[in-house]
Formats: C-alpha cells, sequence, structure tokens
C-alpha cells in the first residue's frame, strides 16, 4: 500500500525527478529522440518548459503523444481503423488542433516535433510507442497524488516510470 522509494519521490519531489531502470542503456550523450506524452491539460506544459530547460542545447527530436483510450462500444471509430477505412477523423483532427500551441512552443525554441495520436491505455501505449521509436527519453507531468487517491483514481506517470524502456523525467505542476 505504501509503494516503493521511487514511486513516492516521483510523486513528492518538488524538482524534475530522472528515473533510471537498470536496465537502461545510459550513455553520455545528450537524449536523441524524447516522447512527450501529454493529457492536453495545461500542466503538461510544466514538463515541457523542464525539458527545455534541461536539454535546450541539444535540442532532441520530441515526440508529442496523446493516447486516446477509446470505450468498447466505440471500437469502430478508433483512430487506427478509421485510417484503414479512409475515413475522416474528426476527433484526431480535434486533438491534433488541441497539441498545436505545444507544438509551436517547442518549435519557437528550436526543437524538432513530430505529434502522434495513439489508440489505447496511456500506459501501454506510451510505454510501447517508445519502445518501437527507440526513444531516448520520456518527459511527463505527475501529478503527486497520495498513494491512496493513486489506489482509486489510477497512476498513469507511476505506472509509465515503471514500465517505461528508457529513462524517465518526471515534472510536477
Amino acid at each position: 500500500m505504501l509503494g516503493s522509494t521511487a514511486d513516492y519521490i516521483v510523486r513528492r519531489s518538488p524538482c524534475p525527478v530522472l528515473t533510471i531502470h537498470p536496465e537502461d542503456k545510459v550513455g553520455v550523450d545528450p537524449p536523441q529522440t524524447v516522447v512527450l506524452p501529454t493529457n492536453l491539460s495545461p500542466e503538461t506544459t510544466d514538463s515541457t518548459d523542464a525539458f527545455m530547460a534541461l536539454f535546450g542545447e541539444q535540442r532532441p527530436k520530441i515526440i508529442l503523444t496523446f493516447a486516446d483510450r477509446t470505450p468498447p462500444y466505440l471500437e469502430p471509430f478508433r483512430h487506427d481503423t478509421l485510417l484503414k477505412m479512409n475515413q475522416r477523423d474528426v476527433v484526431k483532427e480535434e486533438i491534433e488542433r488541441r497539441m498545436e500551441g505545444m507544438v509551436m512552443h517547442l518549435q519557437k525554441a528550436g526543437f524538432e516535433v513530430e505529434t502522434a495520436v495513439l489508440d489505447g491505455d496511456p500506459v501501454h501505449v506510451v510505454t510501447e510507442f517508445a519502445r518501437e521509436r527507440e526513444a531516448d527519453l520520456i518527459v511527463m507531468t505527475t501529478h503527486g497524488r497520495s498513494a491512496i487517491i493513486n489506489a482509486i483514481l489510477g497512476k498513469t506517470a507511476q505506472r509509465i516510470v515503471q514500465h517505461a524502456p528508457c529513462p524517465v523525467l518526471s515534472v510536477r505542476p
């Protein structure tokens, strides 16, 4: 019920926390590819700003991702299904429109930015996407809720930290 020390520090630290797993390949080179998950909330800007402050000189490629969990009764309208059927995806268009502000913010700072709207559970699709794209780092916002509240509401950020195929930089708003 109390969770691990790393989970506690990620939830409570007043400064960004870089979590490195024992099996992560970490070299002295700066990251080349960074996955930046967003839930489109204003707090995502905090992780973006922390990342830019830490890695602004290196300018790695950023892949801004949004995981869209489609309810089972709307399965025929998943983004990947609509793409296969060559149908217009107005939900994906709206998500991408809402991502534009963050994209422009990052591009203005000199970063190359790509966006990805993924279908599925955020923990699974973000970690798999980072693995597929061979990301060097995941940068994300964590809400810092208590372990008891996380047990009730879920803990996406902490689960991504646990399952990520690369180091994770967690930032509290």
